[in-house]
């Protein structure tokens, strides 16, 4: 691909999706033959994009990675921390921001975090949340919204709450030794 941003799109669930237009890029069905159109309806079977704009919707997405677990399992009442890497291969800064969208109850110290970074640079940024002591057993998903003066994409953090570990450890009587130590 010479160094081109190649965009891979399909549906997940076999029906029929959205009509993409992929603009200037060269288009290749899932057997690397070329479309003759630019503009294809998403289906199972992936389509690439070779060559996609720098001004592109596509090209600017693809500086947001997701650096930390897509799928994170913790108890009620810990604190997460996802982090976000932005990887400027642009030929201007990238401005913009990260935002956290949590489930009810969840809190964070930060809840929007500016990002500026300069061209070939790379940085990340840690979005810390609190989940709620009194959550549930299940799965959760926290959101992270990025935009660069108007939504760009949306990152899913999924987090299963599940029972914390608990460690019951008996008193020594008497003279140092043997104990029972049981984990839950």
């Amino acid at each position: 691909n010479d160094g081109k941003l190649v965009a891979a799109l399909w549906t997940l669930d076999g029906k029929p999706g959205p009509k993409v237009d992929f603009g200037a890029a060269k288009v290749y069905d899932y057997l690397a033959n070329p479309l003759a159109k630019s503009s294809v309806e998403l289906g199972i079977a992936p389509v690439y994009a070779v060559g996609v704009s720098e001004d592109s919707r596509w090209y600017r997405q693809a500086a947001y990675s997701l650096e930390s677990q897509y799928l994170m399992s913790m108890t009620a009442g810990d604190t997460v921390t996802a982090r976000v890497r932005v990887k400027n291969t642009r030929a201007a800064a990238i401005k913009g921001k990260v935002r956290l969208e949590l489930p009810q109850g969840w809190t964070a110290n930060e809840v929007e975090t500016a990002v500026d970074v300069p061209a070939g640079q790379t940085a990340d940024y840690p979005l810390t949340f609190h989940i709620a002591g009194t959550e549930p057993l299940g799965e959760k998903t926290v959101r992270i919204a990025v935009s660069e003066g108007e939504p760009l994409t949306m990152i899913p953090v999924r987090i299963q709450v599940q029972r914390p570990i608990v460690m019951t450890v008996s008193a020594l009587r008497g003279e140092p030794g043997t104990s029972k130590v049981a984990i839950h």
